[in-house]
């Protein structure tokens, strides 16, 4: 009796001993040791940046972004501009011309401005496979300023519009002087006028005069 009462006792210790040393191995496997980062944050670090790039944030086009920035698209037939584009319009008592035939290619926004002042007299917009005459400039010498392009838009900034065109955009400088004042003559005087012929095929300009590269705020100043 004493026998059995012994070996019984020794089979419960044994399992008792055995069930204890599992509990023991599980908490250590779970504590990350020094130096280690825990298993549970690296994982739900790692879902997180997962989830981010899943969901990305959305690319704006550069239509929104210029909306954003606050331009909104005009349609502007052919004619002068507001006023409030930074430009003092004048005319003269000439019957004087400067006529502006535009291809299919383009829309033109062309300013006429006095090499004597460098301040824009006229400014004036003509769409794309038109002509439009600018009547009457008072004497003196000018240059022109053009952009072309498709889709005029604008803002204002301190009470003064800025243009520009949202596609296909190109800003030149006409190098020619375009000399307005009368020419004196045995019998009276001449009155100057000039024609342009302006377009853009395959991004390349074709104009009757040569023109030179500037900036989109040259043109705007």
């Amino acid at each position: 009796m004493n026998k059995i009462l012994a070996l019984t006792a020794i089979i419960l210790v044994l399992g008792f001993t055995s069930c204890d040393h599992d509990n023991n191995h599980s908490a250590t496997s779970n504590t990350p040791k020094a130096g280690e980062l825990d298993t549970t944050f690296r994982s739900a670090q790692t879902a997180t940046q997962q989830s981010q790039a899943v969901n990305p944030e959305p690319v704006k086009t550069p239509e929104e972004q210029l909306k954003d920035d606050g331009w909104e698209q005009q349609a502007f037939r052919n004619g002068i501009m507001p006023d409030c584009y930074n430009y003092h319009p004048s005319a003269g008592d000439l019957d004087n011309s400067l006529i502006v035939h535009v291809g299919s290619g383009t829309d033109v926004a062309i300013k006429v401005m006095s090499l004597n002042t460098n301040t824009c007299v006229r400014y004036v917009f003509i769409n794309s496979g038109s002509t439009y005459t600018i009547r009457n400039l008072p004497e003196d010498e000018y240059y022109v300023k053009i952009a072309y392009g498709k889709d005029w838009i604008s803002k204002t900034v301190n009470d003064q519009c800025l243009g520009k065109f949202m596609h296909q955009s190109m800003y030149k400088r006409g190098e020619e002087r375009l000399d307005f004042n009368r020419r004196t003559t045995i019998d009276g005087y001449i009155i100057p006028s000039f024609e342009l012929s302006l377009d853009v095929v395959a991004n390349e300009i074709q104009n009757s005069f040569t023109t030179d590269g500037i900036t989109e705020e040259e043109f705007n100043n």
